[in-house]
């Protein structure tokens, strides 16, 4: 059957010969001594050392391609730069589809390991998609899904490349260390409201001397040293009691929890 399809007139024996006017046998000794051809040159190890170049150039790039392919907000910028692009696209060219197929995966799993990836969300203040490392949730935008990557949330609002005049560098910021699985997100989104009623409202601004960093005495009292906290302190939102509330001296911190201080300490200028 190979030798008598039209589907063998392609890249693969496309030459000067017409496979149409051709003779049963001739055909299938034309398509097969092709085949062979290039099974030998992939052989040769020229061949197989440029494969091999190519694969490891990818590779050295394969975590920023990786997070470009996860990119759905397109005003925001990439993970790869324009000559990491260049390098890129003229790989594409070279490297056979088994080997892109390998070779994306395997930068699937390296960035898997090297950090979280929270692949449905993006940053408000620079529009980077998706978030990598921590995400920052905010607790007192009206809007219920206003979050920051770790770089912007260092940041005071005006200097956001996208500023949003109802966010303010002294609201509450709910931290995330890790990828939330959907059905956790929607039981943490709950925790977010009932984390808002105690948690008092914001009384400083952006423009605020250093001596506000010192932090407030808080009327809470650690679940792990029953001592009042001052300033800094952690919230669980996997606990199904009331939220325990952690000083951050204490031995005890929870992997992933909500810290409120004075917004100098959260969002240094």
């Amino acid at each position: 059957m190979l030798a008598y399809g039209e589907e063998w007139q392609d890249e693969s024996t496309a030459d000067s010969v017409d496979l149409k006017a051709m003779q049963p046998l001739a055909r299938f000794q034309h398509v097969a001594g092709h085949i062979l051809a290039q099974v030998q040159q992939g052989r040769r190890w020229d061949h197989l050392k440029a494969r091999r170049d190519a694969m490891a150039e990818y590779s050295k790039l394969a975590i920023p391609a990786a997070l470009d392919s996860l990119r759905f907000q397109l005003d925001g910028p990439k993970y790869m730069s324009p000559k990491q692009e260049e390098i890129v696209n003229k790989l594409l060219l070279v490297l056979s589809s088994r080997d892109l197929a390998y070779l994306r995966a395997k930068g699937d799993l390296d960035l898997r390991q090297a950090f979280p990836v929270h692949v449905q969300n993006y940053c408000d203040g620079c529009h980077k998609s998706p978030i990598t490392n921590e995400r920052y949730d905010c607790l007192d935008c009206k809007a219920d899904d206003y979050q920051l990557c770790r770089d912007c949330v260092h940041l005071p609002t005006k200097k956001h490349p996208f500023s949003e005049e109802s966010h303010s560098v002294e609201h509450n910021m709910s931290l995330f260390r890790f990828e939330i699985p959907e059905a956790r997100a929607v039981r943490f989104r709950g925790a977010r409201e009932a984390m808002k009623h105690c948690i008092p409202a914001p009384r400083y601004s952006e423009g605020n001397s250093e001596t506000d960093g010192k932090g407030e005495l808080l009327p809470e009292i650690c679940m792990e040293c029953k001592k009042e906290m001052n300033g800094q302190f952690f919230t669980c939102r996997s606990c199904p009691r009331k939220p325990e509330l952690s000083d951050t001296s204490a031995k005890f911190q929870p992997t992933d929890g909500t810290r409120r201080t004075k917004q100098a300490n959260v969002h240094p200028v």
